[in-house]
């Protein structure tokens, strides 16, 4: 039975390869020409279009005697420079009627480095400013391009020795964030957001919008935003 078996599978054979010639000599007729050299080029610009894997270095930090912590992490052949520099506080540290103190101080500070000769000056090199408040800090935050970093960081540093607020940026400030309240307050989404969290939070400063409320706001000027 062993022979009979060798003897059928052999016989199969040259039928198996007679229906694979004849499919592999219809798919090549269905098929187009094979690339010529202007196609091979094309994929060789392709293949060296991909962007490289960005090599990202470990983090190193640095503790000074006055506290400050710095980090820094290098993403090797990044265009950006991205710098943050961040306070202990947002809006645990509020009570209710500082609601949304902590947005205003941020957003004061980086309207003060947007304007005047030093607006001008992060502009020209296609950087930009920003203030940063969440529920548990606040700060600023910058961010550059990597060609431009050497003319950006003496800017940057000017932009956090400045006095953070004044009367004008404060109201300019607080009219930006009385608007998100009113736009946050038509939105669904945002409403349900805000319920759930009071919901869940009570009378925990996390159940308060990180923007804080109108009255809260309207009761804060730059000289108790100084104290704050």
């Amino acid at each position: 039975w062993r022979t009979h078996l060798t003897n059928a599978r052999a016989a199969r054979k040259p039928a198996r390869a007679r229906r694979g010639g004849r499919e592999q000599s219809q798919l090549a007729a269905a098929l187009p020409a094979g690339p010529g050299p202007g196609a091979t080029a094309a994929a060789g610009r392709n293949q060296q279009a991909r962007p490289a894997v960005a090599a990202v270095s470990a983090p190193v930090e640095k503790q000074f005697a006055n506290g400050v912590r710095v980090l820094v992490q290098e993403v090797r052949g990044a265009p950006m420079v991205a710098t943050r520099v961040l306070w202990a506080g947002g809006a645990r540290a509020e009570v209710a009627s500082q609601a949304g103190w902590s947005a205003l101080l941020a957003r004061t500070w980086a309207a003060r480095c947007a304007d005047g000769e030093l607006g001008d000056a992060i502009h020209a090199i296609a950087g930009t400013v920003e203030g940063t408040s969440g529920r548990t800090s606040f700060g600023l935050r910058g961010e550059f391009l990597q060609r431009s970093w050497a003319e950006a960081l003496p800017l940057w540093l000017r932009c956090l020795q400045l006095d953070p607020v004044d009367d004008e940026h404060v109201q300019r400030a607080r009219r930006v964030q009385l608007d998100k309240l009113a736009a946050a307050a038509r939105d669904p989404a945002s409403t349900a957001f805000a319920a759930f969290a009071q919901h869940r939070f009570g009378l925990h400063p996390f159940a308060r919008s990180i923007h804080g409320e109108a009255a809260g706001l309207n009761g804060a000027d730059s000289a108790a935003l100084r104290g704050f």
